[in-house]
């Protein structure tokens, strides 16, 4: 790549006449994360996936202020952010260019998932937020299937996000039947922990799992949750947990971004995985 070349790439590519392309965005005006965060973790994506490389310029702030449709003070709050992380420096009057190329997250996932605490482990902060629970009817058939509901049997899902170094990385919905839990809507979360609830509800501990791993099209709320583009895609992994006894307990759908992920698979232990960012915390009966 030459030297000083600016290049408009995007998640979605646009082409021109010319065999170049411009950049095409999109921001959630209406989201959680301030408009120039979400810009920011847009450039740091595409940075890692290696659109721009180090010593690579980035495009001007009046052409990203263009093509974002904002304003230059927003571009340069961005821009701020990145310089932050040390990731871009700024040089004027020639513009901002590119410094390293920030680090692909490598969590290690096994039989037993607990993605969290490797990353933890290898220096980045992770954080969980719960962002609500509902009752509900309708889930997937292979939901209903392993936690032996009926048609007109209600559901818990206890939805959360997963943070890694202040971005959304995954958000998780855990899915348990009313008719085991039915006093939990009501109780609500023993801190911030599906497992300790569990266990002070009625002494579940995680025992056997099954897994299943597929790459798959965003939803709207991956979209709003993960900041991610529409019509790109996330890994999804789901995970059906039997408590001790060999009783169907949770299932648990974990959507993941995939564009700055590599996993390694190894065999893990089964206890700690329904909190994972709380591994090194467990109920006093847990092995």
């Amino acid at each position: 790549m030459q030297a000083g070349r600016v290049l408009l790439y995007s998640d979605v590519k646009t082409a021109h006449n010319d065999g170049e392309y411009t950049l095409a965005t999109r921001i959630d005006r209406n989201g959680r994360l301030p408009i120039y965060h979400q810009i920011a973790l847009g450039l740091q994506r595409r940075i890692a996936r290696q659109e721009w490389t180090v010593g690579d310029r980035l495009p001007s702030e009046n052409e990203l202020a263009d093509a974002y449709e904002v304003s230059r003070v927003t571009i340069r709050q961005a821009l701020t952010e990145l310089e932050k992380d040390d990731i871009v420096v700024r040089q004027r009057p020639s513009g901002t260019f590119v410094k390293k190329v920030p680090e692909t997250l490598s969590p290690t996932v096994g039989v037993m998932v607990d993605i969290t605490s490797s990353l933890r482990e290898a220096g980045h902060e992770t954080e969980i937020t719960t962002l609500g629970m509902e009752v509900v009817d309708d889930v997937p058939e292979a939901t209903r299937e392993f936690l032996g509901t009926g048609a007109n049997d209600g559901h818990i899902i206890i939805k959360r996000l997963i943070t890694v170094d202040h971005s959304p990385f995954a958000w998780i919905q855990n899915i348990l039947s009313l008719r085991r839990y039915p006093s939990l809507p009501e109780r609500g979360l023993s801190n911030n922990s599906v497992r300790q609830t569990l266990f002070d509800l009625d002494g579940a501990t995680t025992g056997s799992s099954d897994h299943w791993i597929q790459v798959a099209a965003t939803t709207p709320e991956d979209v709003e949750l993960l900041n991610v583009a529409p019509e790109s895609v996330i890994m999804k992994l789901d995970t059906a947990f039997s408590d001790q006894h060999h009783v169907p307990l949770v299932y648990m759908c974990t959507r993941l971004i995939t564009d700055q992920m590599r996993l390694h698979l190894v065999p893990l232990k089964p206890e700690n995985l329904l909190d994972p960012v709380d591994a090194n915390e467990s109920p006093a009966s847990t092995p």
